[in-house]
């Protein structure tokens, strides 16, 4: 992208200019990943006020302000570069009519929803509020930084952004053998006040999932070669294999199952051998077994769903019962209770839903609790009105892809994690990574 010419003749245009000259270089997609990542897992929580802790109330809103901030520069950085490319911009809707009409009907119905479901009387102010604008800001987040990916696709910057996802994927370690060595160094993230094995990220079960879809695409990278040179291969690979110990560092189911799920779609369209693929998971299972086995804590919470991992683990008599799945709402972390209530509040208002960010309200789950599926998380509060369109555009991406040996076994982890947890409505990382990722395969296939 070149930056037009100004009128010349007086300092400030000058300046404006050379400016300008000196940022374009830098307006690609790893260097604007790696500014908007660390922003966006910068906690507030470290500030003290006389000497304590800022409240829980302020936390909330510090950290919702520094998303705002993030979001206006995403959007900001969008809306310069599609002005200096406003040539070309008709003619891409033009090639891509249908999904443009699909996403222009989505918007509407969105806004719609929002409308009818806005708390005008005041009743749950300003949670109400805080919640649809939240919901909102976090799906659109989706779309402007996928396009802004997409705008900047070159690789400047990559080396840097792989260090960046490897450090990540290897504070793991030390927060497992010995937090307390890590904690000065993480202080300022959203994982510095937790004892989980979360990286710089807020909770496990987003970490888990973060560095499930990493491993998966960095390891169809660092197979597929293209034109990259040996060396930034080899450290797409270390990239993969320090996120695979990392998703079962932080013993997120959810993220566990993505991981697998996304590996053997990825090593099953990658080897012709098929022979050589059962050889390769039945080692593959043996090995995460024994991991897990070993493990206090992960046999504890994966055996709570088949039995004969704890047993295994305790040294114990394994019948042909205790490969049965147990699938309880307890098991589940009660995600049947919440999806059956999710269901009966979509009821209430099958068409245009209950209104983004508003199951929180109509439940009794708290604050903190999604729907933890994202398609029913839509039909929920969006209604069928949003959630037939969604579903088709997300079809026509599926089969626009299929060919695509590097994104598919990454998407389809993704909507598998997706029907375990909503994370595209509470984590800006997340939705970087997958807007990366998604963004970067497009522009270069295999």
């Amino acid at each position: 992208m070149d930056i037009r010419e100004e009128k010349r003749g007086t300092p400030f245009n000058d300046l404006i200019h050379y400016i300008g000259r000196k940022i374009e270089p830098l307006l690609t997609k790893d260097y604007i990943f790696i500014v908007l990542f660390c922003f966006s897992v910068y906690d507030v929580m470290p500030w003290e006020i006389g000497g304590g802790r800022v409240a829980g109330s302020q936390i909330v809103f510090g950290n919702r302000l520094i998303g705002a901030g993030i979001w206006l520069v995403a959007l900001g950085l969008l809306l310069y570069i599609l002005w200096n490319r406003r040539d070309g911009v008709k003619e891409i809707i033009e090639r891509y009519r249908l999904d443009f009409a699909l996403g222009a009907f989505i918007f509407a119905g969105v806004l719609i929803g929002c409308m009818l479901n806005f708390d005008w009387q005041g009743a749950n102010w300003p949670h109400s509020v805080v919640l649809m604008t939240s919901a909102l800001a976090c799906y659109s987040f989706l779309v402007i930084t996928t396009f802004l990916f997409l705008l900047r696709g070159n690789n400047r910057g990559y080396v840097v952004f792989l260090l960046l996802v490897l450090a990540i994927n290897l504070i793991p370690w030390w927060q497992r053998f010995d937090y307390d060595s890590i904690r000065p160094f993480i202080r300022y993230t959203l994982g510095w006040h937790l004892s989980q094995v979360s990286s710089v990220l807020r909770i496990a079960s987003i970490y888990g999932p973060f560095a499930a879809i990493c491993a998966v695409f960095f390891l169809g990278r660092a197979f597929s070669g293209g034109n990259r040179a040996g060396p930034i291969r080899i450290l797409e690979g270390v990239v993969a294999l320090s996120a695979i110990f990392g998703v079962f560092l932080s013993s997120s189911g959810t993220g566990i199952i993505g991981l697998l799920v996304g590996m053997i779609v990825f090593f099953w369209r990658i080897l012709k051998r098929k022979k050589v693929f059962i050889i390769t998971s039945v080692i593959a299972v043996v090995m995460v077994h024994i991991f897990v086995i070993q493990d206090n804590e992960k046999a504890s919470t994966i055996g709570t769903i088949l039995p004969y991992i704890q047993k295994l683990h305790d040294c114990q008599h394994v019948g042909i019962d205790d490969f049965v799945p147990i699938l309880s709402s307890k098991t589940l972390s009660e995600r049947p209770r919440i999806w059956i209530k999710a269901f009966s509040l979509w009821q209430q208002s099958p068409w245009f839903g209950i209104g983004p960010g508003q199951y929180n309200l109509g439940s009794e789950f708290g604050w903190v609790t999604n729907v933890h599926n994202v398609y029913l998380n839509i039909l929920t509060e969006c209604g069928l009105l949003v959630f037939i369109p969604f579903c088709f555009l997300l079809g026509r991406f599926i089969y626009t892809m299929r060919s695509n040996d590097i994104v598919m076994p990454v998407l389809i982890s993704i909507l598998v994690i997706s029907f375990f947890e909503n994370l595209f409505d509470k984590s800006f990382a997340w939705i970087l990574m997958c807007s990366w990722i998604i963004a970067t395969g497009i522009q270069e296939p295999p």
